[in-house]
Parts: C-alpha cells; sequence; structure tokens
C-alpha cells in the first residue's frame, strides 16, 4: 500500500512579493479507505442551513477491505439496497478503531459550535458502480470507464453549541 505526509502549505501575500512556508503535519498517518472516509465525513460537517441535512459520501473501496473493515465494526440492519446488506453502529466507538476518536464530531469554533453525526442514522453499505460508455456516431465504443465497488456512507448532520451540550464537546 502506499502512504504519503500530509503537508499543510500556507500562502501569504505581502504587497505584491508572495512568501511560501510550509511545515509538516506532526500527525501524519498512511492513506487507506478509511482515513478518506474519516476526511470526508470531517468536511461533510458543517453548520450549513442550505439543503437537507441529510449526508450521502461515496468512497472508493473492494470488497476485502470492507468486510475485513467497517462490516466487520458494524451491526448489519435488517434492511438490504440492491441485495447487499445495511449495516449501521449502535454506539460512535464501534468504528473508533478504523476512523480514529471523535470521527463523529466536528467543533466549528472558540464558541463551542459543533456539528455531529446522529448515531442512529449512520447506514453504509457496499455498492457496484456500473461501467461508462461512450460511444461515436457509427456507434463504436471510443471510451469505457470501468465502475467498481464503492462504499455509501450516510447519516444525518446535526447542530449544537458546547453550552446545551458539554459532556458532547469533551470528547474531541
Amino acid at each position: 500500500m502506499c502512504s504519503y505526509s500530509l503537508y499543510e502549505i500556507n500562502w501569504y501575500n505581502l504587497s505584491y512579493t508572495v512568501a511560501y512556508s510550509l511545515h509538516i503535519v506532526e500527525d501524519a498517518t498512511p492513506y487507506s479507505c478509511h482515513t478518506e472516509l474519516a476526511y470526508q465525513v470531517k468536511l461533510a460537517l458543517n453548520s450549513s442551513r442550505k439543503g437537507s441535512p441529510e449526508v450521502r459520501l461515496e468512497v472508493a473501496m473492494d470488497l476485502l477491505m470492507f468486510r475485513g473493515g467497517l462490516a466487520h465494526y458494524g451491526t448489519k440492519l435488517p434492511a438490504c439496497v440492491r441485495q447487499q446488506p445495511v449495516y449501521g453502529i449502535t454506539q460512535y466507538s464501534n468504528l473508533e478503531p478504523l476512523l480514529g476518536k471523535g470521527w463523529h464530531l466536528r467543533v466549528l469554533n472558540k464558541g463551542g459550535d459543533f456539528c455531529y453525526c446522529a448515531k442512529e442514522s449512520v447506514q453504509y453499505y457496499l455498492h457496484k458502480r456500473k461501467s461508462v460508455e461512450e460511444v461515436d456516431q457509427d456507434g463504436k465504443v471510443v471510451k469505457c470507464l470501468r465502475g467498481g465497488d464503492v462504499l455509501v456512507f450516510k447519516f444525518v448532520r446535526m447542530d449544537g453549541t458546547c453550552t446545551q451540550y458539554p459532556a458532547f464537546c469533551e470528547l474531541q
């Protein structure tokens, strides 16, 4: 498996002079589909009043990685999507070995505003994407983009403040 270190790049524009500073983030973890999922969850946890609070994420994941990871730590629900079993969680700690502590919570500012995943709403399953083909005017296949297995991870985003729920913010 390929791994890399994470870098944070800051750009400063100082009176027509551009200075670049680069520093290494100390807690760099190797890339995996689980770290990508954790990143996507944190990115989706924002305090936006626009649209629906329902979030649907898709992350490329193969069957073996799914069975050895998320399927192992989750609880199989009685529902199925396209003959695929749907999994959920009973506690946030169920997915902490894969996604890290506090994967479900994001504190947004010093005032203590935060967003979190509603535990009861977390559902995920493996979905097989079909291939996409492009044809020319003669009906010949010009381009074929291969489909593959994709993890579909759904949850409902909730908002709160640390003054309302102080115990929740201590988890972060």
